[in-house]
């Protein structure tokens, strides 16, 4: 800004965005390391039998070492990665969000009692809770937000790989370490097979943390003017506009919840109703969870980028909800049918039509706030929809099975139950979303372009 006479003149640089060739290799190193932080998350999934007898714990105990143990510090840990995103350098917060999980995962392999293990699962909650709000900051000012929708489709595949690829690890480590063997290390210190198995899985993440290194800080894209905007700030935003984000939040923590509750059970149900092994569970589940979002992610992110190009500014969410519905019957089938491979099938279809899930709502929500508030927008998301979903996914399955039906071998309808109640549900409440989602798109195009892609 600058004063020329009696005149105030703001002095408006382009938005610069890197080249083609550096954003995507910025997606490729935070889709990796997301998805070493999704195999460090539900490696436990696989693991839940030997667990389960060695511990001493109901299916609900699990089902809270599964959701809210990691999901309540997660949500909360969260809000302080949001502010620290926006003010200082994002590599170091995705470094130490690396480092942080990965020693919490390995140390998941020292634990011999439900606290123990539920107090390790909270120290990947915390590492975790610093990668995607992160990881969107970065990538929203590395695109331009008509090829937005793309690259954080990609980076969302990398979650859903790590998911699949936690189960085909795990069914590897499996055949390698038994889960329920019991090994007798140095001095004498005896631990179990699914303990050894943690502290293989979680130590490669304290290598790789370093790639981070290898991309550059990005420029953060400020509206002309704009400041960092604290929390406060983004209250107020939030409350100016409270029909969009009551919607968008509550449409993507119910599909979230179904999705983890579906994951989560899952492996317990292709074991205890199909009476497959560990092994193969981990690798038919690991296929499915493989394929689905493969085929799906990138088709969901580069068909909302083409819509939100010719001008529909609610594409995101529209797509989402169209999805949901679709999905809903071919979820409940796919926990009711008595052909393992049918269920498996159809599982697949499952995982890929609702996999936009992790993504859009992301995508919808960057190109709606101001850049100021990237960490802090993606923090308070995770926190209101992921934190609750994380917890309650798992545990309304269990309390299914534990308390309605009072049968282990009934999980699978307790799955099908969990998709027939909730997936329906957001589609109707993200509709009400689609109005105010097209205003705040609309209001945001014009600040969040380079000045020569302007109109």
């Amino acid at each position: 800004m600058r004063g020329e006479g009696d005149e105030t003149v703001v002095v408006v640089e382009p938005l610069s965005y890197p080249g083609e060739s550096v954003a995507w290799v910025a997606v490729a190193i935070l889709s990796l390391l997301y998805l070493l932080g999704m195999i460090d998350r539900y490696f436990i999934t696989l693991l839940q039998g030997a667990i389960k007898a060695d511990l001493h714990i109901t299916d609900f105990q699990l089902s809270l070492l599964y959701g809210a143990a990691f999901a309540v510090v997660f949500a909360f840990a969260g809000l302080f990665a949001g502010w620290v995103v926006d003010r200082f350098s994002r590599r170091k917060v995705v470094f130490w969000s690396v480092v942080v999980w990965s020693l919490s995962a390995a140390s998941c392999g020292l634990s011999r009692t439900f606290g123990a293990l539920a107090a390790a699962r909270a120290g990947v909650g915390i590492g975790e809770s610093g990668i995607t709000p992160t990881s969107h900051s970065v990538l929203a000012d590395m695109f331009r937000p008509h090829r937005l929708a793309l690259p954080l489709s990609v980076y969302a595949l990398g979650g859903k790989l790590g998911q699949s690829l936690s189960f085909l690890i795990g069914s590897f480590v499996a055949t390698v370490i038994a889960p329920a063997a019991i090994y007798q290390l140095a001095n004498g210190w005896y631990v179990h097979g699914w303990q050894l198995a943690f502290v293989v899985v979680g130590l490669p993440g304290l290598v790789l943390a370093f790639l981070i290194f290898t991309i550059p800080e990005p420029g953060r894209h400020r509206p002309a003017g704009g400041s960092e905007g604290g929390f406060g700030e983004y209250a107020r935003f939030m409350r100016a506009n409270p029909r969009f984000f009551t919607a968008h939040h509550l449409a993507a923590m119910i599909m979230t919840t179904v999705s983890v509750g579906m994951t989560s059970w899952a492996p317990a149900y292709f074991e205890r109703v199909h009476g497959l092994s560990v092994t193969s569970t981990g690798l038919w589940m690991g296929i499915a969870l493989l394929v689905g979002p493969t085929l799906g992610l990138p088709l969901h992110g580069a068909m909302t980028d083409r819509l939100f190009r010719n001008g529909r500014g609610d594409a995101h969410l529209v797509y989402l909800a169209a999805a949901a519905a679709l999905s809903t019957p071919i979820g409940i089938a796919a926990f009711l049918v008595s052909s393992t491979a049918v269920s498996l099938v159809l599982l697949t279809v499952f995982a890929a039509l609702i996999s936009g899930y992790l993504s859009l709502p992301a995508t919808a929500l960057q190109l709606a706030i101001p850049g100021s508030f990237r960490g802090k927008s993606s923090a308070v998301f995770y926190l209101t929809a992921a934190q609750p979903s994380i917890t309650f996914g798992p545990m309304i399955v269990a309390s299914f099975t534990d308390f309605v039906f009072r049968d282990p071998q009934k999980v699978g309808l307790s799955i099908s139950l969990t998709i027939a109640l909730l997936m329906p549900l957001t589609a109707l409440v993200m509709a009400a979303a689609f109005k105010p989602v097209r205003e705040l798109a609309r209001a945001r195009r014009s600040e969040m372009l380079p000045l020569d892609d302007r109109h």
